[in-house]
């Protein structure tokens, strides 16, 4: 067998014929909801991530699915300031979106916008 067919191998766990893709989960989403009345912009959303197959050092193995929740928000001062806020994982979930490296905890993001 050449270094080609050796990749690939139909009956393989990982990659063979009829396995499911590696890191491709079978279900996943994402849904988001904003406002912006007037001044204001209010944004808040979620990402769902089903159960996906995965590898670590010991073969295939499966990672668990995890959802995150996010909000956002922004404030319009005058023409050329805008003060946004946006808080990310808000319900603080535990989660790995690749095997081996958690996600943050829930974390804020804020800062200044300036528009000429």
């Amino acid at each position: 067998m050449d270094a080609r067919h050796a990749l690939y191998e139909p009956d393989s766990l990982y990659d063979g014929v009829g396995q499911e893709l590696p890191l491709r989960p079978g279900n996943s989403g994402a849904a988001s909801v904003s406002v912006t009345p007037k001044r204001w912009r209010v944004q808040m959303g979620a990402v769902l991530v089903g159960e996906r197959q995965d590898s670590d050092l010991f073969g295939v193995t499966r990672s668990r699915g995890y959802q995150s929740v996010y909000a956002a928000g922004s404030f319009r001062l005058n023409r050329n300031v805008v003060p946004f806020l946006r808080i990310e994982n808000a319900l603080d979930s535990h989660y790995q979106e690749l095997l081996g490296y958690p996600a943050p905890s829930r974390s804020a993001y804020g800062g200044l916008r300036f528009q000429w």
